[in-house]
């Protein structure tokens, strides 16, 4: 049956969980899903509760014009300095977590996806074919097949972008140069909103107006996995 596992930090659940208590390692297989809760709610005692699957979500176009508040909605959905303010649902066959101190580290296959819901509806997923976490730093690692753009972000403000490979920290308390996400063979799509452009926006063959910009080609979140 499906293996669940509670905790302060974050939920489990699993077709079939085995713990190495020598090697402090634990492998969670087939279908695996993970709830990481939001940093307010990490001191509370654990609990036995629902742990949602991974929906993927549709992005809409931005409008043309941004107001001031909506450009700092957007601004803080790009941010990863709230990261830890919101929860995140993962999805993946396997999950392997090393918990010995010091050398804290997971590896996530089979499709691993997530997706980080902001209470007001807003938005931001990705998903990639592989991934490796090294809790002692707190940077995440996704990758996609070799010489393939595997690895898909996307948010609610439209943002879009297609890579080989993204790593970026994960820290609570980051640094502007923390902060900074690499990525490899990059192509991408993000809604201008810092208000310097003034050139104004091209007009399309049919007479309406756009951005000027052509949105990667859609690579689709992967099937889900049967377990």
């Amino acid at each position: 049956g499906r293996a669940t596992y509670f905790s302060g930090k974050a939920d489990m659940i699993a077709d079939k969980v085995v713990i190495y208590r020598k090697e402090k390692r634990a492998e969670f297989t087939g279908n695996v899903l993970m709830l990481v809760k939001p940093k307010k709610d990490q001191d509370l005692d654990p609990k036995q509760e629902d742990i949602p699957d991974v929906k993927m979500e549709t992005p809409k176009p931005a409008p043309d014009e941004i107001s001031p508040d909506e450009k700092k909605r957007i601004e803080e959905l790009r941010s990863e300095k709230n990261m830890h303010d919101y929860p995140v649902n993962v999805r993946a066959d396997a999950i392997t977590y090393w918990y010995a101190k010091g050398s804290r580290h997971a590896v996530f296959n089979g499709n691993p996806q997530a997706i980080q819901h902001f209470s007001d509806g807003r938005w931001r997923e990705g998903w990639a074919t592989s991934g490796t976490y090294d809790g002692e730093k707190e940077r995440m690692h996704l990758e996609g097949d070799k010489g393939k753009r595997d690895v898909r972000y996307r948010n609610s403000a439209d943002d879009i972008y297609d890579c080989g490979w993204v790593d970026f920290s994960t820290k609570e308390d980051q640094t502007e140069d923390e902060e900074d996400t690499e990525m490899n063979d990059v192509h991408g799509s993000f809604k201008d909103v810092s208000g310097e452009d003034d050139r104004g926006a091209k007009k399309k063959k049919n007479g309406s107006r756009g951005s000027g910009t052509t949105p990667p080609a859609n690579t689709p979140p992967p099937t889900k996995s049967s377990g």
